[in-house]
């Protein structure tokens, strides 16, 4: 059975047909009928080693987030509001993510810097 709301092919069309098969979206005022992918087949990649990393530092992330009272995680609140985040758990992620970022920065520079002299010669050699 059908889930279209109002006539197929009018231009408010949206919903599900032919068992979720097939789909009616609007556009900016224009229907399409589209089938959707098959996450199935869609997803046949590994994720890369770069992804794993960050879905494990989100993870990590999570997991100090959950052990944080509720006091703690209620100063987020604020910090949240003026940078315009959907909620306090938004902003502590966005700032933990930065953090994370320019530690890892750090870390390069300091690596790099053990390698390279100052006038751009190489120390280590392979």
């Amino acid at each position: 059975m059908a889930k279209v709301k109002l006539p197929l092919m009018s231009m408010t069309a949206s919903g599900n047909f032919a068992s979720g098969s097939m789909q009616v979206r609007s556009y900016g005022g224009y229907s399409s009928i589209y089938k959707p992918p098959n996450p199935i087949i869609q997803n046949k990649q590994e994720p890369s080693t770069k992804q794993r990393a960050r879905r494990n530092l989100v993870r990590m992330i999570l997991a100090e987030w959950r052990s944080m009272t509720q006091e703690e995680r209620d100063l987020w609140r604020p910090r949240a509001a003026k940078q315009n985040h959907a909620n306090h758990w938004a902003a502590y992620l966005s700032a933990r993510l930065k953090q994370e970022a320019e530690t890892a920065a750090t870390l390069y520079t300091a690596e790099y810097e053990q390698i390279f002299t100052n006038d751009g010669h190489q120390l280590l050699t392979d």
